[in-house]
């Protein structure tokens, strides 16, 4: 049967597997292969979890319970951060609301930039890296851990910048054979594939894409023999369990013949 209040230990214990898996704890995984290995990474932690329980005094779940526990905790956590955040600018307000040491651990494996919450012993990220690295914001909490837009390093033109037709004409005529490179700056990396490679080089290695394919082939067999298996162990079972039936059905019929030729043995005496 299934309990769903988890002890502070289970949570303890969860966040200490997740701390040690920061992909695992966002939850960004993509890929059939990410899939499995999340799987399988959530289905050690649930054993884990379950086997802490102790005598009534903590959770049993399943993987995906235990993963909506964390994503619970997760957004309980950045709830409370923006309240924090929130009160610390707000005139007047005196709320005295902390987070636990949890807490804070989990704001920082979450968030790139924990510095905008007040977090002590963090370095606070620069303004021109955030401005050169674009955030895909993925949630509605997500934006709780970007920098504000004021520290943004970026300029963008006010003025719109008026070409003749002449001029585009001149420079599409220029720009046809030119280098893909040139005036490109020399931090900067041209998209263009280099000339005279052949193609099987100039993406990801062919040999590599095969050694993934084949890992993730014998992956996917081992999880079908593992199937297999459990279906075999559990028709086992089940024909035992038959087999034991008939064997006291066998029995009963057998104590019913006796019973009857003792009745016609005493009919026939009298």
């Amino acid at each position: 049967m299934e309990r769903r209040k988890a002890s502070p230990e289970q949570l303890n214990m969860l966040l200490h597997f997740l701390e040690e898996d920061k992909e695992l704890a966002i939850g960004k995984i993509t890929g059939i292969e990410g899939r499995i290995r999340q799987t399988n990474a959530w289905i050690k932690i649930t054993e884990k979890l379950n086997a802490n329980s102790g005598f009534g005094s903590g959770a049993i779940k399943t993987p995906d319970k235990w993963q909506q526990t964390w994503r619970d905790w997760k957004s309980n956590v950045k709830k409370k951060a923006f309240k924090i955040r929130k009160n610390r600018f707000t005139p007047g307000c005196n709320a005295n609301i902390q987070l636990t040491e949890a807490e804070e651990k989990i704001l920082r494996l979450i968030c790139t930039n924990t510095s905008v919450f007040g977090l002590s012993g963090v370095p606070e990220t620069s303004a021109i890296t955030n401005s050169m690295a674009p955030s895909q914001s993925t949630g509605p909490g997500d934006d709780l851990c970007s920098v504000d837009p004021s520290t943004s390093g970026l300029k963008w033109p006010t003025d719109a910048q008026h070409f003749s037709a002449a001029e585009i004409e001149m420079s599409l005529q220029d720009g046809v054979g030119a280098d893909p490179d040139a005036g490109m700056g020399p931090n900067e990396v041209s998209s263009a594939p280099a000339a005279g490679k052949p193609l099987w080089k100039r993406g990801r290695p062919v040999r590599l894409v095969h050694d993934r394919l084949l890992n993730l082939e014998e992956e996917r067999i081992r999880i079908e023999k593992q199937k297999l298996l459990e279906k075999k162990r559990c028709n086992n079972i089940r024909l035992k369990m038959e087999k034991d039936r008939l064997e006291i059905e066998r029995q009963r019929n057998i104590l019913l013949e006796k019973l009857l030729v003792a009745v016609e043995t005493v009919a026939t005496q009298r």
